[in-house]
């Protein structure tokens, strides 16, 4: 059973509207914030994605260390059981060498883009479509954002909720049933929106 959720923002920053909407202004910057997220469950703690130290051609305002942002709310890294890395680009797997007693899970594909982030010393569980972590976490490969881009579905609080990875950029991007305009396969963007904004879900976003 998961027991907490908890966001850990490292950082503030900008997306073009152009890259969180189909048909978005180029020059208007639309605030976002980086950030993973933190779950305990009754035996383990967890994150979904790591977080990373630097994003070339991105501000990052207010910026602190993932493993900074996450001592103040009381984890070492130490502590960490486990990691989902949603997908593989530089701002959701850069932190995962911080974290020396996690396994790692990653969609097949992702571990592909992304192995360079990863030592020989960090054990990995990679899989095709689906991977439930400790009974409670469901891994689902959508593929829209990039070719294996995943999300994490789980119960809290008496409600079905899902972490959306980089599937979903804004609360607007729900509202309005537009998917991002940033990425690999249109129509499974789409069709993320279109479950997940169907009111059956609480969206936890990462940005």
């Amino acid at each position: 059973m998961v027991r907490s959720v908890q966001q850990i923002k490292y950082a503030d920053s900008f997306l073009p509207e152009e890259a969180v909407f189909a048909g978005g202004c180029k020059e208007k910057r639309i605030p976002i914030v980086l950030s993973f997220y933190l779950l305990q469950t009754d035996t383990r703690t967890v994150l979904v994605d790591a977080g990373c130290d630097d994003l070339p051609g991105f501000v990052m305002l207010e910026r602190c260390s993932p493993v900074e942002a996450l001592h103040r709310h009381g984890v070492s890294p130490e502590q960490v059981t486990d990691i989902i890395i949603t997908h593989a680009h530089h701002d959701h797997i850069d932190g995962v060498r911080y974290f020396p007693n996690a396994c790692v899970y990653l969609q097949r594909d992702e571990y592909a883009a992304g192995k360079q982030y990863l030592s020989d010393r960090v054990q990995v569980i990679t899989f095709a479509q689906e991977q439930t972590v400790d009974d409670c976490l469901h891994i689902v490969r959508i593929g829209g954002h990039s070719k294996g881009s995943c999300v994490v579905e789980f119960d809290y609080e008496g409600r079905r909720c899902v972490i959306a990875g980089d599937e979903c950029y804004s609360t607007e991007n729900l509202i309005r049933r537009i998917p991002t305009a940033t990425c690999f396969d249109a129509q499974k963007s789409q069709a993320f929106i279109d479950r997940y904004a169907s009111g059956d879900y609480r969206v936890y976003l990462l940005h």
